[in-house]
């Protein structure tokens, strides 16, 4: 047994789950999808129309992840900006999505720069929350020299974070949390416009369940939408019929890569995390296959498929 074999096939696992949050973030891109988030989550689309955001909100240039897509993009998904953001001593942030927005039917031009994240871990070790803010100063500091320069602050544009939790515990599912910058006056009367202060919000939306029947807003939109459970066919029945969804060609495309590439994503996840832990336990201690197996407690049954995937992996 080579241990290059095993790291190979950790390899392929990842490359799947790439896939698979790939796919996801292809799904949230499409303008009707993200109309939904926009509107219940964006204060400034509260009380426009889902098909004035689609016709009307979305301005840029699309990128979804790392990955680049062309600007001959088709009209149905949302137009992105790039998704890296360096700066200096501070690291790399790369957003799942970025991207500008235009509010309708407002006197003023009211531009918006909005980040969505699809997060599948609700405890990476730290609060969602305090990484959501720190995405909204990044998204802030970014436009220096790009949408403002020197010291015309006032036009700063104001940010979004837009967190969407699939995996939230019991307690926090189907809530949706709003963080901003509000004027609160300590002493005396002076007091500034709002605009002047209020240039950030983290949203956290919190999913359920998928095939709970009295979801009507985007949080049973989404927990459908982004479901490992749910089948294709009931999918596009909830998405058409529940939340009048237009299931273009792209869209039932998009769904059903989604739901091909979820099964065994979680199955897949767990095997890594076993071999994992055998390559791990045979490098630092010597030990062979089966006695890293037996170290790790795992059934004669379990013993029996896993050195078979083992052996299928020789080279």
């Amino acid at each position: 047994m080579h241990m290059t074999s095993i790291n190979k096939k950790i390899m392929v696992i990842d490359h799947e789950k790439a896939m698979y949050d790939n796919a996801c973030k292809n799904l949230l891109k499409e303008k009707q999808i993200m109309a939904h988030i926009l509107k219940t989550c964006v204060t400034e689309f509260e009380n426009c129309s889902i098909k004035d955001i689609i016709n009307n909100a979305f301005t840029g240039k699309i990128h979804v992840g790392s990955q680049s897509v062309d600007s001959n993009s088709i009209p149905h998904e949302i137009e992105t900006e790039d998704t890296e953001d360096s700066v200096l001593n501070e690291g790399i942030i790369r957003y799942d999505l970025r991207f500008t927005v235009n509010v309708p039917n407002t006197e003023e031009q009211v531009n918006l720069i909005i980040n969505v994240e699809a997060q599948n871990n609700h405890y990476p070790g730290y609060d969602l929350v305090t990484r959501a803010i720190y995405y909204c100063s990044r998204l802030i500091a970014a436009q220096k020299n790009s949408v403002f320069f020197g010291s015309d602050y006032q036009n700063i544009r104001k940010v979004y974070s837009i967190w969407l939790c699939m995996n939230p515990p019991d307690k926090e599912r189907n809530s949706i949390s709003k963080y901003d910058i509000k004027e609160e006056m300590v002493q005396g009367t002076v007091s500034r416009s709002k605009k002047s202060f209020d240039l950030l919000s983290a949203v956290m939306v919190y999913l359920g369940e998928a095939y709970r029947k009295d979801y009507s807003d985007v949080i049973g939109l989404l927990s459908s939408l982004l479901s490992n459970e749910m089948p294709y066919n009931e999918k596009y029945s909830v998405l058409k019929d529940n939340y009048g969804i237009v299931m273009t060609e792209e869209l039932e495309r998009g769904v059903s890569d989604m739901c091909n590439l979820s099964k065994g994503v979680e199955e897949r996840g767990i095997q890594k995390g076993i071999l994992e832990a055998i390559v791990s336990i045979m490098d630092s201690l010597g030990l062979s296959v089966e006695q890293a197996m037996s170290a790790l407690k795992i059934s004669d049954e379990d013993k029996s498929e896993y050195e078979e995937m083992l052996r299928k992996l020789e080279l």
